[in-house]
């Protein structure tokens, strides 16, 4: 991921899960600043989304993994205690 300040490449410090998404602390390599990163579940439909278009997959295929990761979604949102 590119610095925010000076759009050199960063690189991740440290990575922790945190209500459904992964947030990372990076540091640029160039200018030493540092930023906080997050990676929602969102991002992982999309990056699955974005293989898809690098791949020959029938439209059955495309609906199962769909519901596979909504699946996923909504039993991580279950487990963290978000019932009313």
């Amino acid at each position: 991921m590119d610095c925010p300040n000076c759009k050199a490449e960063s690189r991740v410090i440290d990575s922790r899960a945190r209500k459904g998404a992964i947030r990372r602390r990076r540091v640029c390599q160039h200018c030493e600043h540092r930023f906080t990163t997050y990676k929602t579940n969102s991002d992982h439909l999309r990056d699955l989304m974005l293989s898809w278009l690098n791949k020959s997959i029938n439209a059955d295929e495309i609906g199962r993994l769909v519901k596979e990761k909504c699946e996923h979604a909504i039993r991580d949102y279950l487990a963290e205690d978000n019932m009313p």
